[in-house]
């Protein structure tokens, strides 16, 4: 395969964002673009990229704003903008899947947009944005409306306006995710709800590109990008025939334990969405790419990937 590196403008005008593309050696039959999710990086995605090209899939990943080398310093890590920073992690991948698609071998491709966490509320909201221009949608360990959201940000937007948009709090952090890893008993990286294979969490613990703070303001636009993928004027814009897959771990929190992302496919169907499918691996945390039963994993989506290739929704720019 072919591992190329490349960069292109952020929304905001400013700040370069790293990305990496794999391309098959051989036929390219469609194209992967992976969103990551908060406090991690591309890099932590090889191992899928590499299977994806392996088996004739095209993939690309970009880090976010404020993640891995999207970042001029690492005071930078948990930032993404002093206010809308949303709608930049939006607008960047929406910005990165017409610059992949223009080029000359991945033109016209099959392509299948895919989120994970943070980032499926990025991918969903991109979704809208690309409607006529993806083949499929994979939503991975996404979550359904959460109460709490607003609450959140009005709390949030307190600490914001004494402190300002890039003051970090982990008293903050452990409010909004302490609860994630009492479910699991035995604590030794506070990791554990991301993988039953608990080297994932000591990796991530120790890792400078995943172990940072959030900022304030990249706190109120997590829980605002959660807000914005679950009003119901989202679900109606989703177009009727886009194929979408849903996959989460029913030990997941994120997810709700599987519940959110249950009611994320109702009310996909309830809005007239005509292919979603739904899959919940038992015991499967948050991470499904980096479980114990990855490779099960892998093989579902890519079966997926391969039984939607001749979908014609795709219309092209």
């Amino acid at each position: 395969m072919i591992v190329e590196k490349t960069t292109f403008l952020s929304r905001n005008h400013s700040t370069p964002i790293s990305c990496l593309i794999y391309l098959p050696e051989g036929e390219i039959h469609g194209v992967v673009q992976l969103v990551h999710g908060m406090c991690e990086h591309k890099e932590r995605y090889q191992d899928f990229m590499g299977y994806l090209a392996s088996k004739g899939m095209a993939c690309c990943i970009h880090d976010h704003l404020g993640h891995g080398e999207s970042v001029a310093t690492s005071q930078d890590l948990g930032y993404f903008a002093a206010e809308s920073g949303w709608r930049l992690l939006v607008e960047d991948t929406v910005a990165f899947c017409r610059m992949v698609r223009r080029r000359e071998a991945l033109a016209n491709r099959p392509y299948f947009l895919m989120g994970h966490s943070m980032g499926s509320f990025v991918a969903r909201l991109a979704t809208v944005q690309l409607q006529g221009e993806l083949t499929g949608a994979i939503y991975c360990g996404t979550s359904g409306a959460r109460p709490e959201a607003a609450l959140g940000r009005k709390l949030i937007g307190q600490v914001m306006r004494l402190k300002g948009p890039r003051y970090r709090s982990r008293a903050l952090e452990q409010l909004i995710f302490g609860g994630y890893n009492q479910h699991f008993g035995t604590q030794y990286t506070g990791k554990e709800w991301l993988s039953r294979n608990l080297a994932v969490g000591r990796v991530h613990a120790q890792d400078p590109l995943c172990n940072f703070c959030f900022t304030t303001s990249a706190f109120s636009d997590l829980l605002r990008l959660n807000v914005e993928c679950n009003t119901p004027g989202w679900f109606a814009a989703i177009d009727s025939h886009l194929p979408i897959l849903l996959i989460a771990g029913t030990q997941d929190p994120v997810g709700q334990y599987g519940k959110g992302v249950a009611q994320v496919a109702r009310r996909l169907r309830g809005a007239g969405s005509e292919d979603v499918t739904l899959r919940l691996y038992p015991g499967a945390r948050h991470e499904l790419l980096n479980e114990l039963n990855r490779e099960e994993v892998y093989g579902d989506i890519l079966r997926w990937i391969f039984a939607h290739l001749a979908s014609d929704h795709c219309t092209g720019v």
